[in-house]
């Protein structure tokens, strides 16, 4: 590496929870728009201010930034102002930046292992604001931090903190403009869809509100993160030429993809159920859904409830073939695109919407390492799990704490999509297929009754099991119990309930089957459970 570059990083922490502290969909679309303004344009008139070319910029995207650059004195005062810069145009955004010396590195990959470790570790410092604010402060009643003025709500006058005002100016802006002046980050969702007059819920006092209905009331936040992206990048750059601009050109050709990707989800799955549930407020161009986070190798959206895992899936499935597409130039001879995974937490419109983020980034944790347990990061899948208490912290606690029985779990947990195999899977198109032929008919003898059994020994499950199936044909429903045995012996690979994993762990899909059924059939013959 040249010996006097340098490659200096920043990122926003806790984005999401910057987003989503608010339970108001204005606060969400004003943060939105002031992340996209910090990070798309503020920041490069800081590198410009700081004496640097915006060409020295090889990544912008997803809330952080990159600069490869040899000017060190100039990469000192962005490093110094950056931060100050930040605050004043989005107050309550907390900067991580460092910078990495190239000569110091033995290659540019490494610098940028290096950089990413220091952004890291800089993000495990605790949080801390200084001065400190004394007893007798007013406060923002829902955030707890230090009140600067009011802002109107109905009927009255909430006092507010620094960054609720400045996130409720900037969806006033928004506002001015009507359901025409979409966000940056919405026309990134929409693409062509925004010329034909789609936008996504706005205006609403609180966020999920629009998304349910009495018969459906919840909703789906989803997190997506790229698989193993670190180790491509690792072989992009293995050949030592013009490592800078390669990576240029890759950062700009993954936004693209994911972008590409995210449209086509949101036309294939969010404009034909906005057609479905067209009421009198919207009219199909409203779709039912609110973007939060889109860029790098991350998308973060919240969703009608019955859609959440659907629209995870196409969006995997997409970017499977957008990467593809996009980084055929760039990829490794026979490269065949990325992989993704998701998570899916389901809940109710009431549950904090920070938290739910942080459960579907910690099932999408998991999805990743059932992936990768299983020879790899090559192939995609879905983990998700609907929330039926109060306030669960991450997926491990949910998995050991609500889905334990005393010998067994009563989820598999992740499930593959996409075009991909990957061994210890089992598919979602297989699992949805065992959902459709659940009995759902009957209270008794039914998959309600069985579920309620799940949580005792496995083997008094099996034996309700076979009981359920046995009077289902003495009352001349012998062909649904066929089709019902098909689907599960098509799913784990046999006639029985229980799959024991390569863990030692015996598993069944029948709740993740069942959650399946009542999320994606929720206000029609089903219901909701």
């Amino acid at each position: 590496m040249e010996k006097g570059s340098v490659l200096y990083g920043f990122a926003v922490a806790h984005v999401q929870k910057f987003l989503l502290t608010s339970p108001f969909l204005r606060d969400l679309q004003g943060a939105s728009q002031l992340i996209e303004n910090l990070c798309e344009g503020e920041f490069g008139n800081a590198v410009e201010m700081a004496g640097l070319s915006k060409d020295d910029m090889i990544s912008q995207a997803a809330g952080s930034g990159r600069i490869l650059t040899g000017d060190r004195e100039a990469v000192k005062r962005l490093y110094a102002c950056w931060p100050l810069i930040a605050d004043s145009r989005a107050p309550g955004v907390l900067i991580q930046q460092a910078i990495v010396d190239l000569g110091d590195c033995e290659s540019f990959q490494h610098a940028q292992t290096r950089l990413g470790e220091m952004l890291q570790g800089s993000r495990a410092a605790p949080l801390c604001s200084l001065p400190a604010v004394g007893p007798a402060v007013l406060r923002d009643p829902r955030t707890g931090e230090p009140a600067v003025g009011r802002r109107r709500r109905v009927g009255s006058m909430d006092f507010a903190d620094r960054a609720t005002l400045a996130k409720n100016a900037s969806w006033e802006r928004l506002k001015a403009g009507g359901a025409e002046n979409l966000s940056a980050l919405d026309k990134r969702f929409l693409g062509s869809l925004a010329s034909k007059g789609f936008y996504f819920l706005q205006g609403k006092d609180y966020l999920a509100e629009g998304l349910t209905s009495e018969n459906d009331p919840y909703v789906g936040l989803i997190h997506a993160d790229g698989n193993a992206l670190g180790k491509f990048i690792t072989s992009l750059l293995a050949d030592g030429t013009d490592q800078g601009g390669l990576f240029r050109r890759f950062s700009r050709s993954l936004q693209s993809a994911i972008q590409e990707a995210a449209q086509k989800a949101v036309e294939l799955v969010l404009v034909p159920d906005a057609k479905d549930h067209a009421d009198s407020t919207g009219g199909v161009q409203a779709l039912k859904a609110r973007p939060i986070l889109l860029g790098g190798d991350d998308l973060a959206i919240l969703v009608a409830g019955r859609v959440a895992i659907r629209f995870a899936e196409v969006f995997l499935e997409q970017f499977e073939k957008t990467t593809r597409d996009h980084l055929a130039g760039i990829g490794p001879p026979g490269f065949d695109g990325l992989s993704a995974c998701a998570g899916v937490a389901i809940t109710k419109a009431s549950f904090p919407f920070d938290r739910a983020h942080d459960l579907a980034e910690s099932l999408c944790g998991r999805a990743k390492k059932w992936v990768k347990s299983g020879g790899g990061m090559s192939a995609s899948a879905i983990t998700f799990h609907r929330v039926t208490t109060s306030l669960p912290e991450t997926a491990r606690e949910v998995i050991d704490n609500e889905l334990a029985a005393p010998d067994a779990r009563l989820t598999c947990e992740a499930y593959a999509v996409g075009r991909r195999d990957c061994p210890g899977l089992h598919s979602l198109g297989g699992l949805r297929f065992l959902s459709r032929e659940l009995p759902m008919d009957e209270q008794k003898g039914g998959v309600r009754h069985l579920l309620s059994i799940l949580y005792l020994q496995r083997d008094h499950a099996q034996e309700a099991f076979e009981r359920m199936c046995e009077v289902r044909c003495q009352r001349g429903k012998g062909q649904d119990v066929d089709r019902l045995l098909a689907a599960l012996q098509g799913l784990i690979g046999g006639d029985g309930l229980w799959k024991k994993g390569p863990d030692g762990i015996h598993r069944t899909p029948i709740l993740d089957a069942f959650v399946l059924r009542v999320t994606e059939g929720a206000g029609r013959e089903e219901g909701h459970a």
